[in-house]
């Protein structure tokens, strides 16, 4: 389905232009706008996919208004495409927090380019919205009271059970630390825990979890039972505690009264012996009862304290699921970099933007790989098999790498009895060779060779990939496709140790096997085989 696009242009021959060139990179113009005023009724109209917007327009409002009421309004995203480059109007320009910037005269793919960042973006931020209204109703469902943290214990969430108990509005946590809204002290005890640290200290030296008492903002004192979990990130490295705590006032007041009632029991069954002699049997079958009421007294406890982990588990699981959006970060960055190309850039600065875009691109890289793993090992991967020619779909891969990282490289290639068309699974193969090829790169000297041949026999292919690079060790190549493993010898060279894991599991899904062959200081040679398709399947 083609993306329908609003063009808001005065000029009609410029129109005309965009709208032949969006026409040939298979967009689809839903309509034209000469003035601001009438892109705004055009877009409520048609409700577009995008709009690609003139700053400087005829009539009362310009270009940067009409964009900020189409973004507050309707929520579409907008590419300013103008002329206008001085930095009033483009600081005018970017507190409207448009998707795309694009200067006149413009190119065909740098058009085309900005159009699919900008629509990608759009697509995250929503993504990230619906995620974000998902996490605060999760977190107000929850019967529990619940604080959050970051690392240096500031308090970065409380929801309307803990508002509750501890007195403080969600207002009132900027800027607070945790153990500022949160004092607490164990129950029968003088002293409060001086920070969060030997609180997270205590709980995490004591198996037992012991009954706290919390000091509200109101001077009350709350008897409360609590858990601690860490919150992690991608790479599971602690960013914050999600402290989850409820109310016992109850359940004191029902041991309390329990333990009146024996107290009481004990001190008649005391003065009364004589008397109740003859009402021996009879009191045994009372005691015999309160023992079943404190068994099942004890059993209800066993099971609120398992729900209450139980709910621990879920908050901490979905907060980790919570993904910062990687690829946003680096349009913004890429977007950042070209509004300087008119000026001159520092070093420094396009130095650090090139270090964002790296960065961002390894952690989105990594996240990909992660899901695709998750994908696989869940049994939901998506085949998508088609026909094509083979030998050419391998040269492509390898002429990306020539013209990038393998650039320094000699590539050889050679086909043995390749069929002139095959039914193949474009997405697995190509991260197979991908990361086959760019290990062969990453781990060998500039100018040094690197082999490869796809062959058929016998219904079923073959790709083999030689280089003459480090080589691996002999101890870790029984290790060498487990998850984040990665060999000694590369310890100075970057990677996650996903790459090979993708490769064995993209393997096994094609119904494959995979061997190796390696020897330190001369190379590595990895072979794949994997049967012929003759009918596109689903899975």
């Amino acid at each position: 389905m083609p993306i329908n696009v609003l063009i808001t242009e005065d000029d009609s021959i410029s129109a005309k232009f965009l709208n032949e060139t969006l026409f040939r990179l298979g967009y689809k113009v839903v309509a034209i706008a000469q003035t601001a005023e009438e892109s705004i009724s055009k877009a409520i109209e048609f409700n577009p996919d995008i709009v690609i917007m003139d700053i400087n327009l005829p009539g009362e409002i310009d270009g940067i208004e009409a964009t900020k009421r189409i973004r507050t309004t309707l929520n579409i995203p907008v590419i300013y495409l103008t002329g206008a480059a001085d930095s009033e109007t483009l600081d005018r320009a970017l507190k409207t927090e448009p998707n795309g910037y694009v200067l006149k005269p413009f190119k065909k793919q740098e058009l085309f380019t900005v159009i699919e960042m900008a629509l990608y973006r759009d697509s995250l931020e929503k993504k990230l919205k619906a995620n974000e209204q998902l996490m605060a109703l999760t977190l107000e469902c929850i019967g529990d009271a619940l604080i959050t943290t970051d690392t240096n214990d500031n308090v970065t969430l409380i929801n309307k059970e803990a508002e509750k108990l501890t007195g403080f509005s969600l207002k009132d946590i900027k800027g607070k630390k945790i153990s500022e809204i949160y004092p607490v002290k164990i129950e029968g005890t003088n002293d409060f825990f001086k920070n969060f640290a030997s609180l997270l200290a205590h709980y995490q030296y004591n198996e037992e979890n012991q009954d706290l008492v919390l000091f509200s903002k109101n001077h009350s004192l709350l008897p409360i039972n609590q858990t601690i979990a860490p919150l992690k990130d991608e790479n599971k490295l602690i960013k914050g505690y999600i402290i989850t705590f409820r109310d016992i006032s109850l359940k004191k007041k029902a041991e309390e009264t329990l333990k009146r009632i024996n107290e009481e029991l004990e001190s008649r069954v005391s003065e009364r012996t004589i008397e109740l002699k003859n009402k021996n049997k009879e009191l045994e079958n009372e005691i015999n009862k309160r023992k079943i009421v404190e068994h099942n007294l004890y059993k209800a406890l066993e099971k609120e304290k398992e729900l209450n982990e139980l709910k621990s588990r879920v908050v901490a699981t979905v907060s980790h699921e919570f993904k910062t959006p990687l690829t946003s970060i680096y349009s913004s960055a890429e977007l950042l970099q070209r509004y300087e190309i008119k000026e001159p850039v520092n070093e420094k600065v396009s130095k650090h933007y090139e270090i964002i875009k790296k960065a961002t691109r390894v952690l989105a890289q990594m996240v990909n790989d992660i899901l695709l793993i998750e994908k696989i090992e869940a049994d939901k991967y998506d085949f998508s098999f088609e026909k094509d020619v083979f030998s050419k779909f391998v040269e492509s891969i390898i002429d990306e790498f020539k013209e990038s990282t393998g650039k320094n490289h000699i590539f050889t290639f050679q086909t043995e009895n390749i069929p002139p068309y095959s039914v193949i699974e474009k997405t697995l193969l190509r991260r197979i060779l991908n990361n086959l090829i760019s290990n062969s790169v990453k781990y060998s000297k500039e100018g040094s060779r690197i082999d490869i041949l796809l062959k058929y026999y016998k219904k079923s292919y073959e790709i083999k990939i030689s280089d003459f690079g480090i080589g691996i060790p002999e101890e870790d190549k029984k290790h060498l496709f487990n998850l984040f493993h990665r060999a000694k010898n590369v310890i100075n060279y970057d990677g996650t140790g996903l790459g090979l894991t993708i490769i064995q599991k993209s393997v096994d899904l094609l119904k494959g096997n995979i061997s190796l062959k390696s020897e330190l200081g001369v190379g590595t040679t990895i072979t794949i085989n994997f049967p012929e398709y003759k009918l596109l399947k689903t899975k």
